[in-house]
């Protein structure tokens, strides 16, 4: 009865142990999780006070260069229905024949 009532003490503190155990592994890897997080997170701060970053910011969304620099600005051609190319396309008959149109893409007077 003694030997029984002490197992039964035994196994259950075992089974315990081994809950806590499983517990402190989760802990721990949440722990690493966050330390990663963190770490990252204080990368980011770092970049975002940097200079590049704010030169970076400066250049998008201010328009602003650096003293001596050249800014070259691109900008889609607009759909304008008077520009060379559509006028000389408007010359081309669409009924006419590929042949001809080609004809007349490359060798008509511009």
């Amino acid at each position: 009865m003694i030997v029984s009532g002490i197992s039964f003490l035994l196994f259950k503190r075992v089974s315990n142990k081994k809950i806590v155990d499983e517990q402190i592994k989760e802990l721990e890897m949440e722990i690493a999780k966050a330390e990663s997080s963190n770490t990252d997170l204080k990368k980011m701060v770092e970049y975002l006070e940097s200079d590049g970053y704010l030169e970076e910011q400066a250049r998008l969304n201010f328009n602003l260069k650096k003293e001596g620099e050249n800014v070259i600005q691109l900008q889609e051609p607009s759909k304008n229905p008077t520009s060379s190319a559509d006028v000389s396309q408007n010359s081309v008959n669409q009924d006419d024949p590929n042949v001809k149109k080609w004809i007349e893409y490359f060798f008509a007077a511009k």
